[in-house]
């Protein structure tokens, strides 16, 4: 179990490869959780960052957050890797306090390997970053995200860019099929 304060994970510090990618995870985690009701368990669709025997764990991270004292606890049921992030309620991963109230939302199920493509995206907007963060997953291998209308408008022009920059034909692909389905849903709605 990992015993972490968040902002000890924050800042220029973290270059290299692991330890910048555990912070990704940790603010992913964080994120998550503080878009959801206090003192419940939160299924998040995050995956499990754990590889055992050289092979991606199957899980994926459940949150549950405390407001006294301020923690976020987190726990793969799979392979039971686990950790307490506290000092997070000042850091820029606190979405709770960052963003007002979305108003009506909608619900989009969104494939897992579409979520997981939608997590690894450097979003620059809040509203956008606090719609992916909502992501449940579903007993079905789906991730239920909510999203506002202006949440979903934020998203898709997010994605466009992400697309046009996008390194490899299979991420530009993987992301133009997640801006399909965000643009279905703006669609309907």
């Amino acid at each position: 179990m990992f015993y972490i304060q968040a902002d000890h994970f924050a800042g220029p510090g973290l270059r290299t490869s692991p330890a910048h990618r555990f912070a990704v995870y940790l603010s992913q985690i964080v994120g998550a959780a503080s878009v959801g009701p206090s003192g419940v368990r939160l299924e998040t669709g995050i995956p499990c960052r754990r590889r055992p025997a050289h092979k991606p764990c199957p899980g994926f991270v459940d949150t549950v957050r405390v407001d006294v004292p301020a923690t976020i606890e987190w726990i793969c049921p799979v392979c039971a890797d686990s950790g307490v992030v506290s000092n997070w309620k000042h850091g820029d991963w606190n979405l709770a306090e960052a963003m007002p109230d979305p108003g009506e939302t909608t619900t989009i199920l969104v494939p897992g390997p579409i979520y997981r493509a939608l997590l690894s995206c450097l979003f620059v907007e809040v509203t956008t970053l606090q719609a992916v963060l909502s992501g449940r997953r579903t007993a079905d291998g789906m991730v239920r995200m909510r999203a506002s209308d202006d949440q979903l408008i934020s998203l898709t022009g997010e994605l466009s860019l992400q697309i046009l920059h996008a390194r490899s034909t299979g991420r530009r692909r993987q992301l133009a099929e997640a801006l399909q389905l965000m643009e279905q849903v703006q669609s309907l709605g």
